[in-house]
């Protein structure tokens, strides 16, 4: 702020300023867990299976957010969120919670498909915030790396994967998250010319 003080009868001013903190609630999405004890247990939504998904929510603000609800929903045709929106209370500045939803993936649902959910939260006094995150239902079958420069090589085994309908991918190099994976093949070469593992 900018404080301006005139004198009137010597016709001069002066100018001051001032700042004043304002503390306010952020709603975040940090982060989400699956519980699927009622069904096989791996901690993935995989088809068929219903399940619970565990988001955890924070107030990274100054202040606290009061009557907090959040909302899951997603536009995948193979989920069902089967939770309706779900009361988390008050949460202080700086401080951590967590909100349950049942779902359900049906029987269908391709292997390694993914599904994007939405978390909406709102709270007293117009206070919101979102967060997305991804999850894949089931695991992809088949993942050929391919480390070497001929691509034949790849297409061979991957035409052979083809003809017996089993679901492939295939890239140039390690991926970071093997686990969506049920098979990994990896293609080092020939020799004298092969790629070593290291």
């Amino acid at each position: 702020f900018i404080l301006t003080a005139e004198d009137q009868v010597e016709r001069s001013s002066w100018e001051s300023t001032f700042s004043i903190v304002v503390h306010a609630p952020v709603l975040s999405f940090m982060e989400y867990s699956i519980d699927d004890s009622q069904g096989n247990a791996n901690g993935k939504l995989d088809a068929g299976e219903a399940a619970t998904i565990i988001v955890d929510i924070a107030n990274l603000g100054s202040s606290a957010a009061y009557t907090i609800i959040g909302q899951l929903t997603t536009e995948s045709e193979y989920i069902s969120v089967l939770s309706d929106a779900q009361e988390l209370g008050n949460l202080a500045g700086q401080e951590t919670g967590q909100l349950s939803f049942a779902v359900s993936a049906a029987g269908d649902t391709p292997e390694g498909q993914s599904v994007s959910f939405i978390l909406n939260l709102l709270a007293d006094h117009g206070i919101s915030g979102t967060g997305e995150f991804y999850t894949i239902v089931g695991q992809k079958p088949v993942i050929i790396i391919n480390l070497t420069s001929k691509a034949a090589l790849a297409d061979t085994l991957q035409a052979c994967f083809s003809e017996l309908q089993v679901g492939v991918e295939t890239v140039f190099s390690v991926p970071e998250n093997l686990e969506v994976y049920r098979s990994a093949f990896v293609l080092l070469g020939v020799y004298p010319d092969n790629y070593q593992l290291t």
